[in-house]
C-alpha cells in the first residue's frame, strides 16, 4: 500500500490489467456413458488422444460397447460457414420455380451431421483405440451400454428390431422380419453401425454387431411422363389413320 508505485487514480483514469501472455485459456471436453468417471474434464496437454480421455475417466464398465462409441466435435458445422460451403452448395443445385415463376429453396443446408466423427475402439484392450483421435477443446463423447437387438427399415414384412444372436448372418435378421418384399432391392442392402459407419453389404454378410440398423431400400421406380405417352400415343394413331385414309383412297 505504502509503495511509490502504488499510485492515487483519479476519476476518468484509465486501467488496463492485460493477461499473462504464457497462460492459456481452459479448453475442456465431455464423456459420459458406461465411463467409470463420467463428466467434465480439462485437456492436460495439445496432443491428449480420445484414449487418453477414457483412460483418465476411469475406463469401461462391465456395461461399456466400446464400439458404438458416439464422437461428437461441434466446431466442424461452424467452421462449414466460415469456408463458405453453403454459398459453394447453393450453386450447385438446380432451381426450382413455384407456380409463380419465383425460385424457392428446398435444400436445407444444416451442417450439424458433420459434427460427428466416426471412430473405431477396439474390443481387446477395452480401454484403447486402434485408430486414436486427438481431442480438442468442446469434443462430446458417450459410450452407450451393450444393445440387446438388431434393428430392420425398409422393404420387409414387418419392420421392428430382432433379438442380436452371435455369428447370425444378415439373412437371419431379414427372414426374422419375414423377408424381403418383392419390390425389395437386395443389391442396395445397407447396414448403419451404432458408431455410424454405414456400409454396403449382401445377404451372406457376417459381421452384424449389436445395435446395427439394417436398412432395405425399395427398387428404383422410373416415372413415367404420362403426358408423352398421351401425346405419342395420339402421334401414332393419327399417323395410323392418315395411312388408312391414303390406303382407302387409292
Amino acid at each position: 500500500r505504502n509503495s511509490p508505485d502504488n499510485i492515487l487514480l483519479d476519476k476518468d483514469d484509465i486501467l488496463f490489467i492485460r493477461s499473462d501472455p504464457n497462460t492459456r485459456s481452459q479448453k475442456v471436453v465431455y464423456i459420459d456413458g458406461e465411463v467409470l468417471f463420467p463428466g467434465e474434464y480439462s485437456l492436460i496437454s495439445d496432443n491428449e488422444t480420445l484414449s487418453d480421455l477414457i483412460d483418465r475417466a476411469g475406463g469401461f464398465t462391465e456395461s461399456a460397447f466400446p464400439k458404438g462409441t458416439i464422437f461428437m466435435r461441434p466446431k466442424i458445422s461452424d467452421k462449414m460457414d466460415q469456408r463458405n460451403v453453403r454459398g459453394i452448395l447453393s450453386k450447385t443445385m438446380p432451381t426450382e420455380y413455384d407456380s409463380l415463376g419465383r425460385p424457392i429453396s428446398i435444400i436445407d443446408y444444416s451442417f450439424e451431421n458433420l459434427n460427428r466423427i466416426i471412430v473405431d475402439l477396439s474390443d481387446n484392450s477395452r480401454n484403447k483405440t486402434s485408430t486414436d483421435i486427438i481431442v480438442q477443446d468442446g469434443d462430446m463423447v458417450h459410450i452407450p451400454t451393450i444393445p440387446s437387438g438388431v434393428s430392420i427399415k425398409g422393404a420387409v414384412a414387418f419392420e421392428g428390431t430382432i433379438k442380436y444372436v452371435k455369428n447370425k448372418r444378415l439373412r437371419y435378421y431379414i427372414d426374422g422380419a419375414g423377408g424381403l418384399l418383392r419390390n425389395g432391392d437386395k443389391s442396395a442392402i445397407r447396414v448403419v453401425k451404432y458408431s455410424g459407419k454405414t456400409l454396403k453389404v449382401s445377404l451372406n454378410y457376417q459381421d452384424i454387431d449389436p445395435g446395427d440398423i439394417i436398412v432395405v431400400p425399395f427398387e428404383k421406380q422410373e416415372k413415367k411422363d404420362i403426358l408423352s405417352i398421351i401425346m405419342n400415343t395420339a402421334s401414332v394413331i393419327s399417323s395410323l389413320a392418315t395411312t388408312i385414309y391414303i390406303l382407302v383412297k387409292l
